[in-house]
């Protein structure tokens, strides 16, 4: 064999080694993405068989559920991210199972209670909530760190996930599994946090 056939051979072992290390980066965040569903959703089998539709086939998913991208001011497939798609779609399925809420950063404080009350989480944890902790001039990052601040001793927090919007993903967090979902949401390139931070 000459030096040009091991150059050859050795490129396709390269490509075969390259290929294989990108199919594991998508299992990986798949996967990702299917854990962070299913530690905010408690294990909810709904969510969980939606998410792995949109993961399975996202193009066929956005097409089925072209309204809810359209209301977000995406027309097409193609005008962002396959990992965007499915995070977004990742966002609206706990939505649309009220694991979290969508909240603007210039809410009225008696919107943001309702809303974040209505939380499966919220209920099924049975986590405080009073108006009087408040004040409603303040703004949504103040009465996030005013919750956290009233939920310490239970251990838990107020999270967000960030979509990278003007908007909040809140939903009731365990602070034991706050770092665990911070690096699943680093694999796909994207970020949840405290909700006073961003």
């Amino acid at each position: 064999m000459g030096l040009f056939g091991l150059f050859k051979k050795n490129d396709k072992k390269l490509s075969h080694e390259s290929k294989e290390n990108n199919e594991k980066e998508i299992l990986s965040k798949e996967m990702a993405i299917q854990t962070i569903a299913s530690i905010i959703s408690e294990n909810d089998s709904a969510v969980i068989k939606r998410i792995a539709d949109c993961l399975a086939d996202s193009e066929a998913y956005f097409k089925k559920h072209r309204n809810v991208f359209l209301e977000r001011g995406i027309e097409d497939f193609d005008q962002i991210l396959l990992r965007e798609i499915r995070w977004i779609s990742m966002v609206d399925i706990l939505a649309e199972n009220q694991y979290v809420c969508e909240r603007d950063w210039k809410d009225e404080l008696e919107d943001f209670l309702y809303f974040v009350r209505e939380l499966k989480g919220m209920r099924d944890a049975a986590l405080p909530l009073e108006v009087e902790w408040f004040d409603k001039n303040a703004d949504v990052s103040e009465w996030c760190a005013i919750i956290d601040g009233k939920w310490k001793s239970l251990g838990m927090c107020l999270a967000d996930i960030d979509i990278e919007s003007d908007s909040y993903v809140l939903f009731p967090c365990r602070e034991d599994e706050l770092d665990k979902l911070k690096k699943l949401a680093k694999i796909v390139s994207c970020r949840i946090d405290y909700a006073k931070n961003l």
